[in-house]
């Protein structure tokens, strides 16, 4: 199947003509680009539930892998990154790819590493369960910089956070771990995952104790005069000052408007 490869940016989108298919991402280098290009058949692997509605049996398909060729898209992403040989390697001991952000479209250099199968079971369990619950809170992202050879957890608040050292309000926090074993840094995404899924009010001091990061960056909200036409605004539109784009925050949004991401520091080593 014909699929169309463009460059965005730092990034190569992959469109396929599958509606029901969201754009497919990873880090744009010029060979990584060059390569994909002379692939000759794409294709998307298809997750199928069963489900019976009113007695009839009903099967529902849900994109989630795109294979090149034969080879799964993450896997040959992971070949170019590394090798052949390492990743044929990491496999016979017991290991996937595992995408951080549990997306498997998302096939960017920093969603993309190694997990012992076990483990990554373990985090579906956990973390994967508990990430989308603490959306209304905070969304919680894992990345790896391969550049850097480090770890990072970022949250970007969906609740006004504020600092009560400073008394500023937090936009995101983010987290370094200088580490090459990511299960400790899954651990500790589970942890902050566990206690912003909770309903009870969310304390700073105590959501950042016990994590086992090395450094620890807190971005403050930034705060724009709005003009009057602008305060009428719902939550989550846009306004603009020159270059910079701001999203408008509300104590009364209900949650219908939630960042969902923050980007993680590719300077921080």
């Amino acid at each position: 199947m014909t699929v169309e490869i463009t460059r965005v940016g730092d990034e190569i989108y992959i469109n396929h003509p599958d509606p029901n298919c969201r754009v497919i991402r990873t880090t744009f280098t010029s060979d990584l680009l060059s390569q994909l290009l002379t692939v000759k058949s794409w294709s998307i692997q298809y997750k199928v539930k069963k489900s019976k509605i009113n007695g009839q049996q009903v099967e529902e398909k849900k994109p989630q892998y795109l294979k090149a060729g034969a080879k799964y898209f993450h896997r040959l992403v992971m070949e170019y990154l590394l090798t052949p040989d390492a990743v044929k390697d990491a496999y016979s001991k017991g290991m996937i790819i595992e995408h951080l952000n549990n997306d498997g479209f998302d096939c960017c250099f920093s969603n993309l590493q190694f997990l012992l199968k076990r483990r990554n079971i373990a985090k579906a369990l956990t973390f994967d369960n508990d990430q989308p619950k603490a959306i209304k809170n905070a969304a919680i992202n894992m990345f790896y910089n391969y550049e850097k050879g480090n770890y990072q957890i970022t949250m970007v608040f969906n609740v006004f956070m504020q600092n009560s050292r400073t008394g500023e309000y937090l936009q995101s926090i983010k987290l370094l771990y200088r580490t090459n074993d990511y299960w400790v840094v899954v651990q500790d995404a589970e942890r902050l995952a566990n206690k912003l899924a909770s309903d009870q009010p969310v304390v700073l001091a105590e959501l950042l104790t016990n994590l086992r990061c090395a450094e620890i960056r807190c971005n403050t909200q930034p705060q724009i005069e709005l003009t009057e036409e602008e305060q009428q605004l719902p939550a989550g539109s846009v306004v603009r000052r020159g270059d910079e784009v701001y999203f408008i925050r509300r104590n009364d949004d209900n949650g219908y408007f939630q960042l969902l991401s923050t980007p993680y520091d590719k300077d921080w080593d």
